[in-house]
């Protein structure tokens, strides 16, 4: 095998595993919105006259859904950015392929703003109100059930 070819083998080998993580990160986001959506009905349909304690427990639900969904979002970035990285430190000047990633804008410098990240920030901070709100509710009424 010369130089070309596997320098060529191993930009499938970066790229197939940057596809990888991101078919993961994109299978995880998908879980975590129908998993937020059927925990948000739950609580929606057990509001007005639903256990205090079972309110709660959804919120919660919610809350570790959401935060489970950012660590693996994080990761997931965090690998394909040491697979890029590692592409970029060993790739040879002549190289002349195909990058191993898409696109390397400077759109997406703020981090927090990509919907991976932004997503389950934004349902763990809404849990988190309203597992205040509930918290209130059951101090008001003075019980869980």
């Amino acid at each position: 095998m010369n130089e070309h070819d596997y320098w060529t083998d191993q930009a499938k080998v970066v790229r197939e595993l940057i596809r990888s993580e991101d078919s993961v990160l994109t299978s995880r986001m998908g879980w975590m919105g129908v998993l937020e959506g059927l925990l948000m009905t739950a609580f929606g349909a057990a509001w007005k006259d639903g256990p205090v304690v079972f309110l709660m427990l959804v919120a919660i639900t919610g809350l570790f859904v959401a935060l489970s969904t950012l660590n693996a979002a994080t990761t997931a970035v965090a690998t394909m950015g040491r697979l890029t990285a590692w592409w970029d430190g060993n790739r040879p000047s002549r190289y002349c392929g195909a990058d191993v990633i898409g696109h390397r804008g400077e759109q997406w410098k703020i981090a927090w703003l990509r919907p991976s990240y932004l997503l389950p920030t934004v349902f763990a901070l809404s849990w988190l109100l309203v597992l205040a709100y509930t918290e209130h509710k059951r101090l008001v009424v003075g019980s869980v059930f």
